[in-house]
């Protein structure tokens, strides 16, 4: 092969690892969502009836998050999703396999699974709180396996709101 027609192959193996590594780059910053975007992914994988006092509770706490927060995020959404209780996995009698497989959120379950089967993993109960009329709405909330980042606009079952895990 003459000297016109040799390929260099280091710079050619460089080239290849750096879009190797931008193609990887860009890819994990698509997957990341910021927090003025909506995932629209229903992160609620069940609902559950958490008490009275635990209601009040998470009421409080997400009118003290919305007294400090409503100037930096605005009335839009309405609602708060406010983490409630934690929620055992026995305490989801019907049906968690399929609800598990349909989630679209549901990685932490999996990831959980060892060569014994999935460790113990809580579950957390997120109640819906309006803004506008500052109470939770109705005495049901939702059960999701992961959380979507704190600020973060999301959906659970039919709501969108503002994910502020514990306030």
């Amino acid at each position: 092969m003459s000297a016109r027609h040799r390929i260099n192959f280091g710079n050619a193996k460089l080239v290849f690892f750096a879009s190797c590594f931008g193609a990887i780059l860009l890819a994990g910053l698509n997957a990341c969502t910021s927090i003025g975007e909506v995932d629209n992914r229903n992160f609620s994988i069940d609902t559950y009836t958490p008490t009275p006092n635990q209601i009040s509770l998470a009421e409080n706490r997400a009118r003290a998050w919305w007294a400090r927060h409503k100037d930096r995020f605005g009335a839009n959404p309405p609602y708060l999703a406010v983490e409630t209780s934690a929620v055992s996995q026995g305490e989801i009698v019907q049906n968690l396999w399929p609800k598990l497989i349909a989630s679209q959120t549901a990685s932490r379950y999996f990831a959980s699974f060892s060569i014994d089967g999935p460790t113990q993993i809580l579950f957390y109960g997120v109640t819906i709180f309006d803004t506008r009329i500052q109470r939770a709405i109705g005495n049901n909330g939702f059960v999701i396996v992961n959380t979507p980042q704190r600020g973060q606009v999301a959906r659970f079952g039919p709501f969108l709101a503002r994910y502020i895990g514990y306030g």
